[in-house]
């Protein structure tokens, strides 16, 4: 193999998905219940991109973004050598009124704003997680009986 073969291998993009784990959905609900109730207030919340070893990778089993119940605790909880962390916004509203009217790309680029300001204030070269940013949009309609 050449060397410019070497530098080529070097570098591979890995794509992901997304993966909201049902402990994520059992700990919201809890939340929302008992700490959020009615506020509908944007939540900081956090998650973890998991690497696979490239070699090893198959189609079938992609790297993955992943939301759990640790999702709402401190940031890097649960980094490890082969993940980073993503911090982002939570929007939980409350009816299903507010969420058709949302202005879904207005939460989008106050997102995207974020991280335009980390960049140009130099705190993302710091700290480059600070550019792995997201937004989850929903709805709960949950009843406590």
């Amino acid at each position: 193999m050449t060397t410019t073969q070497q530098q080529q291998e070097i570098l591979r993009f890995q794509p992901f998905v997304s993966t909201i784990d049902a402990a994520f959905w059992h700990k919201l609900t809890n939340m929302k219940v008992n700490v959020f109730k009615l506020d509908d207030t944007a939540k900081q919340i956090n998650s973890y991109y998991r690497c696979l070893d490239i070699n090893t990778q198959n189609n079938n089993n992609p790297s993955r973004l992943l939301f759990d119940s640790s999702s709402f605790d401190d940031r890097d909880k649960n980094l490890t050598a082969d993940s980073f962390g993503f911090q982002g916004t939570l929007l939980l509203l409350n009816t299903i009124e507010q969420f058709k009217q949302l202005d879904k790309r207005e939460a989008l680029n106050n997102e995207a704003q974020k991280i335009w300001d980390s960049i140009k204030s130099g705190e993302a070269e710091k700290n480059p997680n600070l550019l792995n940013r997201f937004l989850i949009v929903c709805f709960a309609d949950i009843k406590v009986i």
